[in-house]
């Protein structure tokens, strides 16, 4: 199964469901433009480095273009 994640506090809440997700054995994909935070930025970049330790990340536009099978540029 694989969770497409985002939302507040990407570097507490988000990212810690995404640590669960990862345990349970589950393809977790954080999507870095449906997700902030108010920390300071250096909080969002720990998130975008260690998602791709435990998974991938994408943007709203990749996963949108795969939806409707084109693709960009």
């Amino acid at each position: 199964m694989t969770l497409f994640l985002g939302g507040v506090n990407s570097d507490q809440c988000v990212w810690n469901t995404i640590l669960d997700a990862y345990a349970l054995g589950l393809d977790t994909v954080y999507v870095q433009d449906c997700a902030g935070t108010t920390s300071p930025d250096f909080a969002e970049e720990m998130v975008r480095f260690n998602a791709n330790r435990t998974g991938f990340q994408t943007t709203s536009e990749h996963i949108i273009a795969g939806l409707s099978g084109s693709s960009i540029s």
